[in-house]
């Protein structure tokens, strides 16, 4: 691999990516034809090449889901099977979903579902509410459903689709076409994504699927919880932003998307004790720092809306920064015409034919 994509051999020469890492992007580029590998070169070193400083390496899920799409952009016939499904699925949708039965004990009923990841995750969330408002196990949590005894439980599942592609995003996974027009089928809300503030500590529906769709997973650091599986935490606490200087008329508390980010219980908790501070940034950025030895990383967000302009800032700072990038690039072409005639008029030709 490291031969035939020799750019990505280079971004990965900083050696931070294990072994674990550079097999999953073997596992994913082995079969790309040859009249796409630089194409797929040049976007994978991109992807590789951090963009701040610190910027922690990317989990195995989001590496794959990341490379996956690169080269299903570029040759989709060289994408490898789902390793969450046990194999190729077959094309008939109806074929997807597998129920069997197993009586053969005669003290208890094995049954074997088997479903698409789509399905699986709709069906697990489903369950994983009725057990928690009955305080009880999966098992009898899905005995309750099959009998109608699960009661008032209601659960929200996220689709994000891009308008413009059709692509569609659901919870912590891309869809296929046949996937999309299935959940299209399902959807009761529709909501455009942008940054919003409500009274109060908690957040809204809208403000959490935003979150979710931004962050894409937990935000700690070296932590790849799926983003929907995390608590939204306020980033500075409320009752300080509540007391704070700028709250001159002792007014509730006021919760931002902006301001929240998604952790999982286990980082969300060492920031409650004082373990991490997190500071965020116009452009998404997350820097996360150790209160103990005081070592800081960067973290990037990686859902379906990382790069939506949600807000006018983060659309300001993206214009701000190309046309940062064309001065310098422009500077650049300059200097290098500055240094091409100095470098002429020394070989004594005074006049510059050009």
């Amino acid at each position: 691999m490291l031969t035939r994509l020799p750019a990505t051999a280079d971004a990965l020469a900083c050696g931070a990516f294990g072994l674990d890492l550079v097999r999953i992007l073997a596992d994913v580029t082995a079969t790309v034809g040859e009249d796409h590998l630089a194409a797929v070169d040049a976007d994978l070193a991109e992807a590789l090449t951090p963009t701040r400083g610190r910027q922690v390496v990317p989990g195995p899920r989001v590496l794959r889901r990341s490379v996956t799409e690169i080269v299903g952009q570029h040759d989709p016939s060289a994408l490898p099977p789902d390793p969450d499904t046990d194999g190729p699925l077959p094309a008939d949708p109806a074929h997807q979903l597998d129920f069997t039965v197993d009586t053969r004990d005669a003290h208890t009923t094995t049954f074997h579902v088997t479903m698409t990841p789509d399905e699986a995750t709709g069906t697990l969330r489903i369950v994983d509410a009725v057990a928690a408002a009955h305080h009880t196990s999966r098992a009898k949590a899905f005995a309750e459903l099959v009998h109608g005894a699960a009661g008032d439980v209601s659960v929200t599942l996220n689709c994000y689709r891009n308008l413009d592609s059709g692509t569609m995003h659901f919870e912590n996974t891309w869809l296929s076409s046949v996937a999309t027009d299935r959940w299209t089928a399902r959807v009761t809300h529709l909501a455009v994504p942008g940054h919003s503030a409500t009274d109060g500590r908690f957040v809204t529906d809208n403000q959490r699927a935003l979150r979710i769709g931004v962050d894409g997973t937990c935000r700690g650091p070296a932590c790849r919880r799926d983003a929907a599986e995390c608590d939204t935490d306020h980033i500075h606490r409320v009752d300080e932003a509540a007391n704070s200087s700028d709250n001159t008329d002792n007014s509730a508390p006021t919760t931002t998307t902006w301001a929240t980010q998604q952790l999982c219980r286990a980082c969300h908790n060492a920031k409650t004790r004082g373990l991490l501070d997190y500071t965020t940034f116009p452009d998404g950025s997350t820097h996360v720092t150790s209160l103990g030895d005081g070592h800081r990383v960067v973290t990037r967000p990686t859902g379906p809306l990382a790069d939506a302009d949600l807000t006018f800032d983060q659309r300001l700072q993206r214009r701000t920064a190309a046309r940062t990038e064309h001065q310098e690039a422009l500077a650049a072409h300059r200097a290098r015409t500055a240094a091409a005639m100095a470098a002429a008029r020394q070989e004594g030709n005074e006049k510059i034919p050009f």
